[in-house]
């Protein structure tokens, strides 16, 4: 009991007189206890791999411990490391998504700064599961992924599962930040707020408390005016200008004109779109996407 004591209060710093360092260790999804123990002992983190397995089941804590990437210093103590397990926060890491960009190219700069794979945020974005839950009424999240500067977490082999938290925290900011426009549009329709209990959509798939209650009863409401709002963003890069746009927009569609928005064509040309639109881009009659 003296030696495991011992242990917990000790660091390494002071065990072998160094000066105290950072460093940062990524838990894997579904890694057992023993080999986070024997890998914070090969990094130089804990002094002793079998006194802090010890140590966690003495404690009850050896099947809480969370996945994610997280800083550690060598001047901790093993009990403040351990608990840095169990209860610490995740290291957190910034990306800016620049406005205006398709899912194709955020998912190509996730993967460039290592959050996620291309792969995976395209199996996420297309996956009809999560954009039930996610209450977009659309094949893909295009539109949804909200353009911000983002904290998330990062590991070092990315999986699925941090492509869907990165794709479900671009759409949760999405709907906050234009929840104002919904409640607005609830007024106008008379919708009455959601009451308590879990919403379901149609498909009986259970729908995310953040998606607003107005998004969930007028689906095709919220598909015309996303399709709207990602034209007049694409027609014009100056936000003064956009209420003119969107006017210009509503008017041809009213007297049932072709809308004649050549960024259209882009959405058709998905990931083969070269940064210029073509003349022949825009006589090409197969695009479904041109207008």
């Amino acid at each position: 009991y003296w030696d495991l004591s011992k242990f917990r209060n000790d660091s390494v710093a002071a065990y072998k007189g160094e000066e105290p360092r950072f460093y940062y260790y990524t838990v894997a999804s579904g890694s057992s206890f023993d080999k986070v123990a024997e890998d914070l002992f090969a990094e130089g983190g804990i002094t002793d791999a079998d006194r802090f397995k010890l140590l966690g089941r003495l404690e009850g804590k050896t099947s809480s411990i969370k996945a994610g990437e997280f800083e550690f210093s060598t001047a901790w103590t093993a009990g403040q490391v351990l608990d840095q397990l169990v209860s610490g926060r995740m290291l957190l890491h910034r990306i800016t998504i620049p406005e205006g960009l398709p899912w194709w190219e955020v998912g190509k700069l996730l993967e460039s700064k290592g959050f996620a794979t291309a792969a995976d945020f395209e199996a996420c974005v297309k996956d009809p599961k999560l954009l039930a839950r996610y209450g977009i009424p659309f094949a893909t999240a295009e539109g949804f992924l909200f353009p911000e500067t983002y904290m998330l977490n990062k590991g070092r082999v990315p999986t699925r599962a941090h492509a869907q938290s990165a794709m479900q925290t671009m759409v949760h900011t999405f709907w906050n930040k234009t929840d104002p426009m919904w409640e607005e549009a609830d007024l106008a329709s008379q919708l009455k707020p959601g009451g308590e209990g879990v919403a379901v959509s149609a498909t009986g798939q259970v729908i995310a408390s953040f998606v607003p209650q107005f998004a969930r009863s007028n689906p095709n409401e919220v598909k015309r005016l996303i399709i709207l709002a990602s034209l007049v963003e694409k027609e014009s890069a100056v936000a003064d200008e956009r209420p003119r746009v969107a006017g210009v927009y509503a008017n041809r569609l009213r007297i049932n004109m072709p809308l004649q928005c050549d960024p259209t064509v882009i959405y058709g040309l998905g990931d083969k779109f070269e940064g210029k639109i073509l003349r022949s881009h825009l006589l090409d009659g197969s695009n479904p996407y041109n207008t």
